[in-house]
């Protein structure tokens, strides 16, 4: 019989995560959050993406939870790796993913879509504006970023 791949239980636990509303897969990412805010230093592996020379960006707790756009309602949450996930879940139809990386000014993600067995399906790139957060996206055949991007607000 054919060993699960693990990849399985990872979707499952974005979905449980992003359906939820919660901003943490586990115990674990409360306890690196709880450490965070007593000034402590993270071990390798604890903090999300975006770690630039030792030092947490600031900014990465502004883009947890649900986030609702003209276009639809993504979630962006921790993984039980301490990643920064990109969730936008249309299943069956598709279900497109990727892992936040800290680019400049902005957070960007690859957008791949699982269902279609994760074909790149373009970019986006994030940055907090007011109470909101700012979204731009590149589809994969082009060179250039949306100009104006899109507003999203926190879902309650």
């Amino acid at each position: 019989a054919e060993q699960p791949s693990g990849r399985e239980n990872e979707v499952e636990t974005i979905h449980s995560v992003s359906r939820g509303g919660v901003a943490v897969a586990n115990d674990e990412d409360e306890a690196a959050l709880a450490q965070l805010d007593r000034g402590e230093p993270l071990q390798p592996g604890q903090a999300p993406a975006g770690e630039v020379s030792g030092q947490l960006q600031s900014d990465w707790r502004d883009l947890l939870g649900e986030w609702e756009t003209i276009k639809g309602r993504y979630a962006i949450n921790l993984d039980s790796v301490g990643q920064l996930v990109f969730v936008e879940d249309h299943s069956p139809a598709s279900l497109l993913t990727g892992v936040l990386q800290r680019e400049g000014e902005f957070w960007q993600v690859d957008v791949k879509d699982e269902v279609k067995g994760d074909v790149l399906f373009g970019s986006l790139r994030f940055k907090p504006e007011g109470e909101g957060l700012r979204s731009y996206f590149k589809p994969v055949h082009r060179v250039d970023w949306d100009r104006n991007g899109f507003l999203a607000r926190r879902v309650q």
